[in-house]
This record gives structure tokens, C-alpha cells and sequence, in this order.
């Protein structure tokens, strides 16, 4: 005899006055999420820089709204259409976040950067500006044919190239300013160019040309403006003065956003424009759902997206734990692997190591 299907009862009173208020309580948790998958795409003029920021609670959002998906599936599974609905309008934007790849990538590569903002090698906290310098040593450990830093202590990318190990492997060599942008390159850097950005001092764009076999690549070594936070940003919070703490945090994120719209415009617009095969990597201070990524998202494909895996935190400060260096090239190359190196923890960020393969 065929077993009957049970049939849920209908909502009691009591259980009405309960679940109405959580389902629209989900509803607004649920518009809070596609505005900060959507929204935050938006060049931040106007009003718009607090929305160009909603990005950064995209992860927290969407598990806020998986939350609900399970709730409801557990207790009245027709109100889970919901959250289900949230989760299928917000998934590209979910992966984009947090990719997933199966199988294995990066066996055939032709090329391998490192892009690394290396807080000047943590060496005024060591002390160590020699090429036996910590960050240095570990950096051109990871098997790279190019490394673009940022924040680069030009003493020591000078020791490293009179250092007779590195230079064996690395032979060419570019630095701006005591404490700004380099490569380290196994293939001859034939020219390079600087892109300064108005009014604002430490953040700029190294534009190379280097010579990889018969191919020549055009490398865009980028360090666009800096949220220039600090533990005193923090500190009103733990004094429990919270909305000062969070007006201060807030103000500077907000001047920030609003100026690398400006430089990602700037280099993206060269960028397109540059012939040949183009690599674009380094430190955008801005997640993957920002106005600033998605300035080149739109012509370029992001190395991480393409073939990482997991979020790929690469900022590990002030709880902020973000990826906001990122990798790009154009439809000439083809990204074989990137991923995030977690060996070394002396800067504030992690290095981002991309594989290319080259498209005949």
C-alpha cells in the first residue's frame, strides 16, 4: 500500500506573527545583497561612493541570505523560494568573489608572474634592506619569470641586483622612487614608462615592455590609491566609541574609492589601446566587486576568476580580509593558473601568482 504524503498544516496565527516578520526581514537582507553585487559596479560620482562600497559586504550578505535558505527549507520549504531566488540572481557575482575550478591547472605554462605589494619588504621591521632581505629571498622563490612589486624599497631591489644569485636568475631589473614600483624579470624589460595620477603621491603605474622570446608583452605594473589605514582608525571602536571609529574608517574608504575610479579609468583606457599581448597586474586595493575591478573586467580576463579557487584572500590586515590584487591579460594570453601565496607573512599582503599560456 503506497505510503500517504504528509501534508503540511497551514500557518497558525502564532506562527504567522513569526514567520512574516523574518520573511521580510530576509526580503531586505536579500536587496541588500543584489545592491552590493549590482550597485557597487557603479562609477562612484555623486552619492554613489557609499554604494560603490557596498561590495565588501557582498560574502557577509550572501551568507546571510544562505542562512535563510536553510532555515526555511527546514521549517516551510515554499517560503525558501526566497532566498533561492536571491542566491540564483547574485551567483555570478558569489563566484566571482569565491571561484571554483576542478581539476588541474597551470601544468603547460609559458609565463609565470608574481605580483606583490611587499609593504617596502617588511625591512623597517627587520632592518634588513640587504638581498638577504626575508621578502625579497621568498619572493624570488616562487619560480617567477616576472615579479612586479609595489611598495618597494629601491635600496633593496638595488642589492638584489648586485647580488650574484638573483641576478643570475633575474639579470633585468627596473625600480621608481625609494619607495615605489619594480620588476624583477628573467627576460630583457626593453622600455619602461611611468603614469603618474594627479594629486596624489605613492600610487602610480609602471607601464613595460618586455621581450619574451620573439613576443613582445606589454606589463602594466599598477599600485592605485591606497585606503591608508592604520590601527588609529581602529582605535575609537576598541575605546568603545564605535561610530567615530566607523565614521573615520568610513570617510577615508569613501575619498578612496572615488579617486582609483579616476586611475582605473586612466590605465584601462591604455590599456585597451596597447597592441600585442598585455598583462595587467598589482595591488587596486579593491575587491572584486568594486567600480575599480570591474573597469578592466570588462575588456580583460581576471587570472583569479578564470582558474582559482576559494576566495583568495590577499590583504591580511585589520581583519579586512580581502583580494585586492588582482591579475589581468588580454584575449592573447590565456591563463593557465593564479593563486595566492600564504608562505610569507611579513607584508600586509599575500603575492598573486599567475600562469599564462600563449594564443597563437
Amino acid at each position: 500500500m503506497a505510503k500517504k504524503r504528509k501534508v503540511k498544516r497551514p500557518l497558525t496565527l502564532l506562527g504567522k506573527i513569526f514567520a512574516y516578520p523574518i520573511l521580510a526581514i530576509n526580503f531586505v537582507f536579500g536587496v541588500l545583497l543584489a545592491t552590493s553585487a549590482y550597485l557597487s559596479l557603479l562609477p562612484p560620482v555623486g552619492g554613489l561612493p557609499l554604494l560603490s562600497l557596498s561590495g565588501l559586504a557582498f560574502p557577509i550578505l550572501f551568507c546571510i541570505n544562505l542562512v535563510f535558505l536553510i532555515i526555511w527549507t527546514v521549517i516551510r520549504s515554499k517560503y525558501a523560494l526566497l532566498p533561492l531566488f536571491f542566491a540564483m540572481v547574485t551567483i555570478v557575482p558569489a563566484f566571482n568573489v569565491c571561484p571554483f575550478h576542478i581539476g588541474k591547472t597551470g601544468t603547460d605554462a609559458d609565463i609565470t608572474l608574481v605580483s606583490y605589494n611587499t609593504h617596502y619588504f617588511g625591512a623597517y621591521n627587520t632592518n634588513d634592506f640587504s638581498s638577504n632581505n626575508e621578502v625579497l629571498q621568498y619572493s624570488c622563490s616562487l619560480g617567477a619569470d616576472i615579479i612586479c612589486y609595489q611598495e618597494a624599497n629601491q635600496s633593496v631591489i638595488n642589492e638584489a641586483g648586485k647580488d650574484k644569485i638573483i641576478s643570475k636568475t633575474y639579470p633585468y631589473n627596473v625600480s621608481v622612487n625609494r619607495e615605489g614600483l619594480a620588476c624583477l624579470s628573467r627576460y630583457p624589460i626593453i622600455s619602461h614608462e611611468i603614469v603618474n595620477f594627479d594629486d596624489v603621491n605613492g600610487n602610480r603605474c609602471m607601464i613595460m615592455k618586455i621581450l619574451v622570446g620573439a613576443d613582445t608583452i606589454t606589463v602594466f605594473n599598477c599600485h592605485f590609491q591606497s585606503n591608508h589605514l592604520d590601527p588609529n582608525d581602529f582605535e575609537a571602536a576598541h575605546q568603545n566609541d564605535v561610530i567615530e571609529g566607523g565614521k573615520r574608517v568610513l570617510r577615508k574608504l569613501l575619498n578612496s574609492t572615488s579617486i582609483r575610479a579616476k586611475q582605473a579609468e586612466t590605465i584601462a583606457g591604455i590599456a585597451v589601446r596597447t597592441p600585442g599581448k598585455v598583462i595587467i597586474a598589482g595591488d587596486f586595493n579593491d575587491s572584486p566587486l568594486s567600480y575599480t575591478h570591474h573597469r578592466f573586467y570588462r575588456h580583460f580576463t581576471d587570472c583569479y576568476i578564470k582558474t582559482g579557487n576559494g576566495p583568495g584572500v590577499s590583504y591580511n590586515r585589520h581583519h579586512l580580509y580581502y583580494r585586492i590584487d588582482h591579475v589581468f591579460c588580454n584575449s592573447l594570453l590565456k591563463p593557465a593558473s593564479c593563486r595566492i601565496d600564504r608562505g610569507c607573512g611579513l607584508s600586509d599582503h599575500y603575492p598573486i601568482v599567475a600562469t599564462f599560456t600563449v594564443n597563437d
